[in-house]
């Protein structure tokens, strides 16, 4: 996944912190020495956005990844399908 390649810059009360890995990001929410409300950027400069925001995005992805969504009808299918048991359509994952 792109965000694990990435260099972040973390921003909290006018500190700025970094660069820290994209795992490196993920651990500290899940230690709790980052919170939601944390500012995080590519560069030291900004743009900053919170990382609640951030981490939406990439759950989402990622949820739909752990799911293997289907591109042409949108519903669930296994992680190891080829095929969508919905559709008949390849599933995105296997293309």
């Amino acid at each position: 996944m792109e965000f694990m390649s990435k260099q972040y810059y973390v921003k909290r009360a006018g500190r700025i912190s970094g660069p820290f890995s994209g795992s490196e990001v993920k651990s500290g929410i899940k230690t709790g020495k980052l919170m939601e409300q944390d500012l995080i950027s590519l560069s030291k400069d900004g743009p900053w956005r919170t990382l609640k925001g951030v981490f939406k995005k990439i759950r989402a992805a990622e949820k739909k990844l752990l799911l293997n969504v289907c591109e042409a009808c949108g519903e669930s299918n296994s992680p190891k399908s080829k095929i969508c048991r919905h559709c008949g359509q390849p599933c995105s994952s296997h293309e």
